[in-house]
């Protein structure tokens, strides 16, 4: 175990804790597999549902926290050895590349793999390029279930510097637990919810501008704002007088 790993694996966790509750819960995978089809434009059926949620109970049952999960992962490696870990785990993470896979054809592409960590992390297409490049070993276009199973187990196996730590997009250590690819993710996720309640604030001032209840939703909103701080005080550009103009 080294502090890379650990701050890799907790990473990881973090992005996919969707609704930012702290927890990675069954509701994560579901929300992450709507949204990545919501991208794509394909209908997020019961089938493609339970192949979210037989993603999710594969890695996380029995875990409720980012440090209980790094540690069921690196007492399991230790116990068993780096070749098998990384053998079963790329079993293991078949299951994630078949709720990737959209349209069932075995491969996942290159717009299948940009709305699956599009989704979570908010990047950008040059960002998620990066990491579709190293994982495409054969340099033929499209991931194969076993270059994404590999490529997942040793991003969250090695414990030294790798390209595999591009997994999910571009990734530099920040050296003291917190990458940047993670406050990102926050700050999108953050973002999101910030946008909704001025499109809430919006919609309710064409409808009445003296509206008890539009007061209530910009107080709401200024309250988030207040407590985010920086990081996502650009949501709101201007005075406060000017924002709600």
């Amino acid at each position: 175990m080294t502090d890379f790993q650990v701050e890799k694996i907790e990473r990881a966790y973090m992005l996919k804790d969707f609704n930012g509750d702290g927890v990675v819960e069954e509701i994560d995978f579901i929300l992450w597999g709507q949204k990545a089809c919501a991208t794509m434009n394909v209908e997020f059926t019961e089938e493609k549902k339970k192949a979210w949620t037989d993603a999710f109970h594969a890695f996380f049952d029995g875990t409720f926290s980012k440090e209980e999960n790094s540690n069921k992962i690196i007492s399991w490696q230790e116990a068993v050895g780096d070749e098998t870990c990384l053998a079963e785990t790329a079993k293991i993470n078949g299951k994630l590349f078949e709720s990737i896979d959209a349209n069932n054809d075995g491969v996942v592409s290159w717009v299948e793999f940009f709305a699956f960590v599009g989704a979570i992390t908010g990047i950008t297409e040059e960002a998620a390029k990066i990491a579709f490049d190293m994982i495409d070993e054969n340099k033929d276009g499209v991931l194969s279930k076993e270059e994404f199973s590999v490529a997942l187990a040793h991003y969250y196996l090695d414990k030294e510097d790798t390209p595999y730590k591009h997994f999910y997009g571009y990734y530099e250590s920040s050296g003291h637990g917190s990458s940047l690819a993670e406050i990102k993710a926050m700050a999108y996720r953050m973002q999101k919810d910030v946008n909704v309640l001025v499109a809430k604030i919006n919609d309710l001032e064409q409808k009445d501008s003296n509206s008890p209840v539009r007061e209530n939703v910009r107080e709401k909103t200024m309250e988030v704002k207040n407590s985010s701080g920086t990081s996502i005080s650009y949501a709101v550009e201007g005075d406060e007088e000017d924002a709600w103009a």
